[in-house]
Order: C-alpha cells, then sequence, then structure tokens
C-alpha cells in the first residue's frame, strides 16, 4: 500500500467529497482529531491518500514550529487495524522531514471512548522515533 500526502487546498473535488462524506458516517460522529478541525484550521491541514486507489484513507493535522512537530491524526475507520496506521505514520514523517521539519514535541491522545488509544500511542512512538524529541 502506497499512501501519500496532500494539502487540504490541493485535494481534488471528488477526495474533498470522499472526506465530507467518510467524516458524516455515523461510525465517526465522535471522532476526535483532525476531523474536528478540518472545516475551521485554514492551514496545516492534509489527507492521506491511497495512490492506487486515490482514496482518502484519514486526515493530518501538522502545523508549529519546524523543530518541535506535534501532529495528530484520523483513519478512516474501514482502515483501522489493517497496517494503513503504520504506513500513515511514516509517510507522515517522510513528508514533514522533506518540508524541513526535525523535532517533535509531545502527542496528545484522544480517541473516543479511549478505543484506540494503545494502537495510537504506539503510533505515536513511532512517528517520534522518526525526529529529535524536543520539550514543548
Amino acid at each position: 500500500m502506497c499512501l501519500a500526502i496532500i494539502a487540504k487546498s490541493e485535494l481534488s473535488d471528488t477526495q474533498a467529497r470522499l472526506i465530507e462524506g467518510r467524516l458524516s458516517a455515523p461510525e465517526h460522529a465522535y471522532d476526535n482529531g483532525p476531523p474536528k478541525v478540518w472545516h475551521t484550521y485554514q492551514q496545516g491541514l492534509y489527507a492521506v491518500v491511497h495512490t492506487k486507489s486515490n482514496r482518502p484513507v484519514g486526515l493530518v493535522e501538522a502545523s508549529g514550529p519546524k523543530d518541535c512537530i506535534s501532529p495528530g491524526w484520523w483513519l478512516d475507520n474501514d482502515f483501522r487495524s489493517k497496517g494503513y496506521g503504520t504506513k500513515l505514520i511514516d509517510t507522515l514523517a517522510t513528508y514533514l522531514k522533506s518540508e524541513g521539519y526535525t523535532g517533535a514535541g509531545r502527542i496528545i491522545i484522544q480517541t473516543h471512548d479511549h478505543t484506540y488509544d494503545i494502537a495510537s500511542q504506539k503510533l505515536a512512538e513511532r512517528f517520534q522515533r522518526h525526529f529529535i524529541p524536543c520539550a514543548k
């Protein structure tokens, strides 16, 4: 599975519609993280897109200083527990490094009803291993 990080402003109309449809799905009604700010933040939002199908599989919020980024991510329920989370993290880290990010700060885990806290914590640790730790 190959994933790409695409800025919200660069999404095709089809990709934007697919994201809107998934964010409004009942199973995502109480999700936290990037879905909560998708309609309000103007910068720092990205879609994670499966390159072969061109289908969005998740969202990322990544803004802040280049020496201490603390991103948030969301993976569509259809892609959870299938290895996409690990690939999302590695793809995100590669993308951010290409944009000049060097450090990672504390990543807050806040899944609905703590359902995915353990998996999310493992992904956060994986992300942080890609970067220099910072104190923020």
